[in-house]
This record gives C-alpha cells, sequence and structure tokens, in this order.
C-alpha cells in the first residue's frame, strides 16, 4: 500500500541513465532514540550506530532548474540501522530517495537542506505475545522520511559531508500501535565521483515560464486502524480542491477545502453516527516547494465541521506531488495532529488551468 513511495526511489534513477558521472557515498551515523511519548522511554537503551550507501548525482548546472537551485545533489539512498534496542525494536532496512537543496553555496562549500522519502522493513514490530514492550511500531514495512542539514566540502573528485538529520519510522496508523521512531544523527560522510566535477556556465536557454494561477482538484484514499491495538483496518476517502498560486520559481501557495470520510469515527463514537457524522471539511493551507517535476508540501488545516472531533480541530499535511504531465500529479503525503499521525494520503491530482 506504499507503492507511491517509490517515486522518490526509481525517478531519480531515470534521471541518472542520462547521465555518466555519478558518486558513491558512504556515511556512517551516530544518534539515540527520541521518546517523543512518556511511554516510550523504556524503548531508549543506548546510542544507536547507523550506516547508508548512496548512488548520488551532483548537478553541474546545465539544466535551467539546476542553475535555480544552486546546483543540487539528488539520489537514492540505502539504510541500516539498529536503532540502539535491537532486542525489542530489532534493526531497520530501508531505501529512500532524496535531494540536498544548497541554502548557501560558496566556492566548494556548500550548506544544503535534505528532503527524503522512502521505505523501511523492522525486523521485530509490536505482538501482543512475543513483543508486547514495542509500543512504537505495529507493522514490518514503514514509510521512512529524514529531514536534515549537510555541510559539504567538495575537492576536484571526491567530497567530504557533515550532517545532521532527523529520520522516521511511521506506517501512517495503517497498523497499530504506530507511535512511530524518531531518530536524530550526527553524520560523516564521503563521496567519490567518477569522473572529476565539471559545473557549466549559466545556461543560455530562455526561462521557462510557469503559471502563477491555477486550480487543482484531487482524489484521495487510504486505510488505518484505531485503538485498541488488534482492530481492523478502516477506509478513509478524501477530495480536496484547491488554488494554487506560484510567487516565483521556488515559491508557491495552496489554499483549498478539504472533504474527508472517515470510516474510523464511526467506531469512535458515543452515539449511532451515519455517514454525515463520520465526514469533515476543512480548510487548508500549504507552503510549496516546485523542485524539477515534484511539488514538495508542507501545511496546515482547519475542521470547519468536524461532528466527533477525536483529535482537536487543527491538522497538518506533508508530502510530495510528482507530476506525470501538464495535467496529471501523483500525491503521496500525510495527514497529522500536532505529531501524531492520522493516516497516509494516495492519491491522484488534476490540473484544470
Amino acid at each position: 500500500m506504499h507503492w507511491l513511495v517509490f517515486i522518490g526511489l526509481f525517478i531519480p534513477l531515470l534521471i541518472f541513465s542520462q547521465t555518466e558521472n555519478l558518486g558513491i557515498e558512504v556515511r556512517s551515523k551516530l544518534g539515540y532514540l527520541l521518546p517523543h511519548r512518556v511511554i516510550m522511554k523504556h524503548l531508549v537503551q543506548g546510542h544507536a550506530p547507523a550506516v547508508e550507501l548512496s548512488l548520488v548525482k551532483q548537478t553541474t548546472g546545465i539544466k535551467e532548474w539546476e542553475q535555480r537551485y544552486a546546483l543540487p545533489r539528488y539520489g537514492v539512498t540505502g539504510f541500516f540501522s539498529d536503532f540502539g534496542n535491537p532486542e525489542v525494536l530489532g534493526v531497520g532496512f530501508g531505501a529512500f530517495g532524496f535531494i540536498d537543496l544548497p541554502i548557501h553555496r560558496r566556492g566548494s562549500w556548500m550548506l544544503t537542506g535534505k528532503l527524503s522519502a522512502g521505505l523501511s522493513y523492522v525486523t521485530k514490530h509490536y505482538d501482543k505475545h512475543s513483543n508486547p514492550k514495542n509500543n512504537a511500531i505495529g507493522s514490518h514495512v514503514n514509510c521512512l522520511v529524514v529531514i536534515g542539514l549537510n555541510l559539504h566540502k567538495q575537492f576536484e573528485q571526491s567530497e567530504l559531508t557533515l550532517g545532521i538529520d532527523m529520520t522516521h519510522l511511521s506506517n501512517g496508523a495503517t497498523q497499530l500501535p504506530n507511535l512511530g521512531i524518531n531518530m536524530p544523527y550526527l553524520s560523516v560522510g564521503y563521496t567519490r565521483y567518477l569522473k572529476p566535477l565539471e559545473f557549466a556556465d549559466e545556461t543560455d536557454e530562455a526561462q521557462p515560464t510557469f503559471q502563477k494561477h491555477a486550480f487543482y482538484s484531487s482524489a484521495i484514499v487510504s486505510t488505518k486502524q484505531i485503538y485498541p491495538t488488534g482492530g481492523r483496518n478502516y477506509f478513509v476517502g478524501s477530495i480536496l480542491n484547491f488554488y494554487h498560486h506560484q510567487f516565483a520559481r521556488k515559491v508557491a501557495l495552496d489554499v483549498g477545502l478539504d472533504l474527508i470520510f472517515n470510516g474510523a469515527h464511526r467506531d469512535m463514537a458515543s452515539f449511532e453516527a451515519d455517514f454525515i457524522d463520520v465526514s469533515q471539511v476543512g480548510v487548508w493551507a500549504g507552503y510549496v516547494l516546485p523542485v524539477n517535476q515534484f511539488d514538495y508540501i508542507l501545511g496546515m488545516g482547519y475542521y470547519l465541521k468536524n461532528t466527533i472531533n477525536p483529535d482537536g480541530p487543527v491538522y497538518h499535511r506533508f508530502g510530495v506531488r510528482y507530476g506525470i504531465n501538464e495535467r496529471w500529479y501523483l500525491n503521496l503525503s500525510i495527514k497529522s495532529h500536532w505529531g501524531r499521525a492520522d493516516y497516509f494520503e494516495y492519491g491522484i491530482l488534476y490540473r484544470w488551468r
């Protein structure tokens, strides 16, 4: 059910096929499990070492979007960690696509912000008989998100990197418990490129135009569980209609109306709830970072109608859209309430104009 996450894994590979100069990065990481709930403190047993192996592309500026974002890096990464408590949490394997967007570049030095998404496999999850202490993760397969800062020093054909990031694993409440695993990491990495790094002069191509105003409709489907653990999965569906305004090549805003059917609310109500009772209406606004064919979204919403209201009136959305063409987009995002995952949003969008 996490198939859309593979957009973040395989799109970079399609791009790689068009270039010859790739790099291999090895990164060593040290972190710890962050107990973001009091009931998770028993899971913290020690420091958690991790290692990453990445296939990297340092853009050269030959394309307009590469120059617009000051020559970012992107690639795919394999991840391994023991979470500091292998007896209860097991070990985790993962793979994710990433992009390092420069915040500041000066000569061969570069400070970047990292955005990543992919899949992970955790060897031990909650089981009421064999592993009842694991109240963080209820499934083997989880979404893997990494957000961080990296300081790079580039040489003729290699690169050193110091980094700090937050690595998050969650199944989006598709299988409880789902408090999630949050791992702050410090890291050091070394990248070796196949050929010396060469950067293009500013492109002579005409600056591409972009549409400042657009209207979108999206259809979202998902499933989720509710406590107590061991229950069934409930269907969730929603329609979002929103206005998209792009202020500049790197800044856009979405404002829209959410119409949500959340089947889990029927069993959370203290009365006999009908279709109208379990439906929600919300207004939503989000910051959008357009990067080539991707839109990264971070936003907040407020329920205008929320009859059962188990999580309060405010909700959040973080995710990514991928443009298939000028009209159609794929969507993968997570809807949450102040850091607590509600469900993943798998969907498709259509741009009207």
